[in-house]
């Protein structure tokens, strides 16, 4: 204070915690960026894995029909859309933070003199375990909606020859 008062030098001081507070604030905005710009990947992933599903229900139809006709309960053909989603979505995972371990070991030198800073890529952080635990979740509940389609849709009908 004694530095901002004195009129006689030409020179101002800051005081630390207010503009430490204030470059939080900032970086906090671009977290929170960030976080909403990772929620919407996901959205769109769920719902690209949705069309996905369903698109190939529509193809299978006959498929699936026939696995009914055979004794496969509608459980166990529901079982195979969800064991389905959920491969694609961990496949999706993991094909992901390889890609991210690849790019983080490729440019780990050059973010670290160009930015100073280090990238971990493991141990995974307990928000971005609960991130990946609720995409899990959430794929295995979007594959539930083409099973129930499947199951209330009339064997006869499905079985009819084409012409």
């Amino acid at each position: 204070r004694e530095i901002n008062e004195d009129t006689e030098e030409p020179l101002t001081a800051i005081l630390p915690g207010v503009v430490l507070s204030e470059i939080w604030n900032m970086v906090g905005y671009a977290e929170s960026a960030l976080k909403l710009i990772s929620f919407l990947v996901m959205a769109t992933a769920i719902a690209g894995l949705f069309i996905a599903l369903y698109a190939s229900l529509a193809e299978r139809y006959r498929e699936m029909a026939i696995l009914r006709a055979l004794g496969a309960s509608p459980t166990k053909i529901a079982s195979l859309l969800i064991a389905e989603s959920f491969f694609i979505t961990l496949c999706g995972i993991f094909l992901g933070y390889f890609l991210f371990f690849l790019v983080s070991f490729l440019f780990k030198e050059a973010l670290s003199q160009w930015m100073n800073v280090r990238l971990s890529v493991l141990p995974l952080a307990y928000g971005e375990i609960i991130f990946l635990a609720a995409l899990i979740i959430v794929s295995i509940l979007v594959a539930m909606v083409p099973a129930y389609i499947l199951y209330r849709r009339a064997l006869g009908q499905t079985l009819q020859v084409m012409r």
